[in-house]
């Protein structure tokens, strides 16, 4: 049985760093009337969207790739592998797929959430409490190609001090 969002995101909120948790929130809504119940993550920071995950899009990016894998002859499992790893790695995520990101999360110690596979997982240790400035700052964090993972990198570094005065995190490239 899966948990209530509420007691989910209280968990979640009990992680984060002093310095991001006055500052962060996260929301999330399923469209129950909607075909097929899409439904939507977003975060916000000092009451600003900063990202966002949205059935929709995801969805509306792992089709269209879905049916080119298949056109050239590709494997049809492997071709639905293939669009939503590829749409994972622009940063698209689907709202069941972010909340089994977040329950894992959840469940591991600082070293392997930062060490995760997963970006979703990588991202939220870059909140997380336990996680420290030589960890955010390391270059392994630094060099990070996933866009939700640099968002939330750069906004613990601003909210900890931690950001070098030349680097400013901006709002205008939020997806």
């Amino acid at each position: 049985m899966t948990r209530q969002w509420s007691k989910v995101k209280a968990e979640f909120e009990r992680t984060l760093a002093p310095a991001v948790a006055t500052r962060l929130d996260v929301h999330m809504t399923t469209y129950r009337h909607a075909h097929e119940e899409y439904g939507r993550v977003w975060f916000t920071w000092d009451g600003l969207e900063i990202y966002s995950f949205d059935d929709m899009k995801f969805w509306l990016r792992v089709h269209p790739l879905h049916a080119e894998l298949k056109a050239i002859g590709g494997d049809v499992d492997q071709s639905w592998d293939t669009s939503m790893a590829i749409a994972e790695a622009e940063g698209q995520e689907s709202v069941g797929g972010f909340r089994a990101a977040l329950d894992r999360f959840l469940g591991l110690d600082a070293r392997a959430a930062t060490t995760s596979a997963e970006p979703v997982i990588r991202a939220l240790a870059m909140l997380d409490r336990r996680v420290g400035r030589r960890t955010v700052t390391s270059s392994g964090a630094a060099a990070e190609g996933h866009p939700f993972v640099r968002r939330l990198r750069d906004l613990r570094l601003d909210a900890e001090g931690w950001a070098s005065r030349d680097r400013h995190v901006t709002f205008t490239d939020a997806d």
